[in-house]
């Protein structure tokens, strides 16, 4: 199902090879073909020192690309000159990759609008699958020793988006050590009166939550679990993804509350920023 891969390498130091692992399990789902990006921003510099950056950046590829080929991958490395978030995804679709990934570490709204880092430039695309390669921090140093396939979690809010998700989730099931279905009850969206009803809005929930389980079921695909929190649904994925050793979230980009996430930042966003397992978004479905 990702064929083809746009690998954006981020770093030039020894860590860039650490997104490679994630990488390698992706040949479960068909992956054949790596296009490893490396773009740089273009300040007023001229065309000779334009071709010797190039140079240097394609050196400092080679062993990204070595480690992709021993895992058996085909990979083209191409160095461009422009701002990541446009040209990765413009390169994308003209390769015909399926699939945009960066390696980042966790970090904050505010730190990404200070500081930024190349895969948070990414996860805005509306045009194809971005996957955000969880990478340690200072303080974490190491992550868990799991696989990016061992325990996936998918958050739903019960969109057309989140619904566009669970198709890439179906294919991807069989390959799946565990998956957790997961919906939380948005308690900022309860008033007084409805809270009376949270058991009537529970049993409706879990019969959906059951119907994508079914759904699974069908595709040979049988440790599933469901769960059911009522809370702020940004806290209570993060805390799920720490305390259960989530892999990987899959999710839709885009939720119910257009406004709200133009505002305040996506749920999707914020989990993609925060969260200790990598996480892959899913754009709407084309109309």
């Amino acid at each position: 199902m990702f064929e083809k891969i746009l690998l954006i390498s981020s770093d030039l130091s020894a860590n860039a090879v650490l997104p490679m692992q994630s990488i390698k399990a992706l040949r479960k789902l068909g992956a054949g073909e790596v296009l490893l990006l490396q773009c740089q921003p273009v300040f007023d510099i001229d065309e000779t020192t334009i071709a010797y950056l190039g140079n240097q950046f394609e050196k400092a590829l080679y062993n990204q690309k070595n480690a992709l080929q021993e895992a058996g991958f085909a990979v083209e490395a191409k160095v461009v000159f422009g701002l990541t978030r446009a040209e990765a995804t413009r390169i994308a679709c003209e390769e015909n990759c399926s699939l945009i990934a960066a390696g980042a570490v966790r970090q904050s709204w505010l730190g990404g609008l200070l500081y930024g880092n190349v895969a948070y430039e990414i996860i805005f695309s509306k045009s194809l699958p971005v996957l955000v390669i969880r990478l340690p921090d200072e303080e974490e140093k190491t992550l868990p020793g799991h696989q990016l396939l061992d325990h996936v979690l998918f958050p739903t809010d019960f969109s057309e988006n989140a619904a566009a998700a669970f198709a890439y989730l179906k294919e991807m099931a069989g390959w799946c050590g565990k998956i957790t279905l997961f919906h939380t009850q948005d308690k900022a969206r309860f008033s007084p009166d409805k809270l009376s009803n949270l058991d009537e809005f529970n049993e409706k929930d879990h019969a959906r939550l059951t119907a994508l389980r079914t759904e699974l079921i069908a595709a040979d695909t049988h440790n599933i679990d469901i769960t059911l929190t009522i809370g702020s649904p940004i806290e209570e994925i993060l805390h799920f993804v720490k305390d259960q050793s989530v892999s990987l979230v899959i999710m839709g980009c885009q939720g119910r509350g257009l406004l709200k996430d133009v505002l305040l930042g996506s749920v999707s966003q914020n989990i993609a920023r925060n969260s200790l397992a990598s996480v892959m978004l899913i754009p709407p479905a084309e109309q």
